[in-house]
């Protein structure tokens, strides 16, 4: 019958599986613990949360759940901070520390000898 129909004998077999409850009870879970949680819990905590319940759920299950009810915790939210030049910061850690700039950065020493210096180097 598959032949004269031109179908591959597996979609004629195929039984698609029913969405059973426990997604929509799950689902609620999910949200009722990030709602709980301040809006912070990602997807590991909420699993902890879920084990504590007796649901063994994996993390990718509940990804895609908060990724279906649109929840994104605060700290997912990438934040960019770019990356200072070293000199920026070393000459910012020696402020704060209240240690004068050594002649070290002049002189061609590294900048890890010089962040370790905490003395003037050299002479004048």
């Amino acid at each position: 019958m598959c032949a004269v129909l031109q179908l591959p004998r597996s979609t004629y077999y195929y039984e698609a599986r029913i969405r059973d409850e426990q997604h929509d009870e799950l689902s609620s879970l999910i949200v009722d613990i990030f709602q709980k949680s301040r809006q912070i819990y990602g997807q590991r905590k909420i699993k902890k949360a879920l084990e504590k319940q007796g649901w063994s759920v994996s993390r990718r299950r509940i990804s895609r759940i908060m990724k279906e009810q649109g929840l994104v915790s605060k700290y997912t939210v990438a934040q960019f901070k770019g990356q200072e030049p070293i000199n920026d910061l070393l000459l910012r850690y020696r402020k704060v520390q209240n240690v004068p700039v050594t002649r070290g950065l002049l002189q061609g020493r590294s900048q890890k000898q010089d962040l370790f210096c905490d003395h003037q180097i050299g002479g004048t």
